[in-house]
């Protein structure tokens, strides 16, 4: 049975626009289930206990710029002496020299910085324990190669990455489960690829933000089917959205569908006041009403499952021998 203009304007009889409660293609990642887990920062040295979690707020402190590099200074010195310490948080800037001691902590399982000046990521090569490393707005940042050197890493999220030239070295990280990956509002991050990301064959949860591939597009996703959560920036196109939910048809993610409905607290329209404006998947993404812009809308749905339904006709085809 075809899906047709009809059948659209139909399903939107019912379309409220807004989520139903507790309903939403977000999967939670890590760090959003563990937050709670990190303990209270210390500014020195001197305030921490002992234990296998430590969290360091000792940079953007109200002290004098001397001070401050007395502070940074002691903790380069007494981090690597810390072999106890398996989850380390960073609450706030880090340099490099800091983040060289951190990466001297034998046995280190988790390490978590908020955001940094970082321009190398060699010294965390070392760490071959590591299971998550979760990398803030980091700018300065010029590649990944280091990564490729971390056999257990599981959780990866790398933000403000305006400079890396590409993905490669992601590829040799078989065990990673889940990843984020984006570079900033006002640069985002162009890559040739995203190719070598199809093989984390393990991936469940990936989120790619302020990104665009040069070539190939999104298509290389679809190689992912362990995939529960797919989040991606709404730039490509209806056909490869509509592609890759033909691919990878029970991954979670708000464009793996013709629009995207919104928390009841936004978005009312502003015409007929009673229902929510949903957001159309692909670019030029649009913000429409189920019954003030139901044509459209119902265009937009038709064209979205014509595209959808011509890939899963390519991939049976493709199937048969």
């Amino acid at each position: 049975m075809s899906y047709d203009l009809n059948t659209a304007l139909a399903e939107l009889g019912a379309e409220t626009g807004w989520l139903a409660q507790g309903e939403s293609a977000y999967v939670h990642h890590y760090w959003n289930l563990h937050h709670g887990e990190q303990p209270r920062s210390v500014r020195s040295p001197d305030d921490y206990g002992g234990g296998p979690d430590l969290s360091i707020h000792c940079t953007q402190l109200e002290m004098p710029a001397s001070q401050q590099r007395k502070l940074v200074a002691h903790w380069v010195q007494v981090l690597p002496t810390l072999q106890g310490v398996r989850r380390l948080w960073f609450s706030s800037r880090v340099p490099q020299e800091l983040f060289d001691a951190a990466c001297r902590i034998e046995g280190l399982s988790d390490l978590w910085v908020k955001w940094s000046g970082i321009r190398s990521l060699e010294p965390v090569a070392g760490l071959r324990g590591l299971q998550r490393f979760h990398l803030g707005d980091s700018a300065s940042l010029q590649t990944l190669q280091p990564l490729g050197a971390l056999p257990q890493l599981q959780w990866l999220w790398l933000n403000g990455m305006s400079k890396i030239p590409d993905l490669e070295p992601l590829a040799e990280l078989s065990g990673l489960e889940g990843l984020f990956v984006a570079g900033t509002e006002s640069k985002p991050l162009v890559v040739p690829t995203l190719a070598p990301l199809a093989a984390l064959q393990r991936l469940r949860w990936l989120q790619l933000g302020c990104l665009r591939p040069a070539e190939g597009g999104i298509e290389p996703l679809g190689r992912l089917q362990a995939l529960e959560y797919l989040g991606l920036p709404n730039y490509f196109t209806v056909e490869q959205f509509a592609q890759l939910a033909a691919r990878l048809p029970h991954t979670q993610g708000s464009w793996l569908k013709p629009y995207a409905r919104q928390h009841p607290a936004n978005f009312r329209c502003p015409k007929c006041r009673e229902r929510g404006q949903v957001f159309t998947a692909g670019a030029p993404m649009r913000r429409l009403c189920p019954a003030c812009d139901a044509l459209k809308l119902a265009k937009h749905m038709v064209s979205y499952q014509a595209a959808r339904s011509e890939a899963e006709r390519a991939a049976a085809s493709d199937r048969t021998p």
